[in-house]
């Protein structure tokens, strides 16, 4: 996936190979129209039950944790694009996981040719009641 800024109308692009997937009208990003101060790739779960017993038991991904790399949601060709003008891999790279016992997240960076994100899990678990 590609997300990249519209030179004309400042609107912001989001790309799947050459098909536009999303959009979102420059008006939305006012404190961002020259450059992000971070860029986030991953899953969200929405859960009212945070931190609290029982967890929610809804799936991110496919409700694989992301050391099952088969099976678990993926990102890949993970780039940015800064006032070079030239796509680049990220400099560094943070992972989090609020819910660190029901959902996980794991970014190989290290020695491959293209850095990869893995991450899911299945909410509600032995590990996460």
């Amino acid at each position: 996936m590609l997300c990249t800024q519209d030179p004309d109308t400042n609107n912001w692009w989001m790309q799947f190979g050459e098909k536009n997937i999303g959009y979102w009208p420059a008006e939305l990003f006012e404190s961002i129209r020259y450059n992000a101060a971070s860029v986030e790739w991953g899953g969200e779960v929405y859960s009212t039950s945070i931190g609290k017993t029982p967890h929610t038991g809804t799936d991110m991904g496919c409700g694989r944790f992301a050391t099952d790399k088969l099976e678990a949601a993926s990102v890949t060709r993970i780039r940015i694009h800064d006032n070079s003008a030239m796509w680049k891999f990220p400099e560094w790279v943070y992972e989090y996981s609020d819910e660190y016992r029901c959902y996980d997240v794991w970014y190989v960076g290290d020695y491959v040719e293209d850095p990869l994100l893995y991450f899911g899990g299945p909410g509600r678990n032995p590990m996460c009641p």
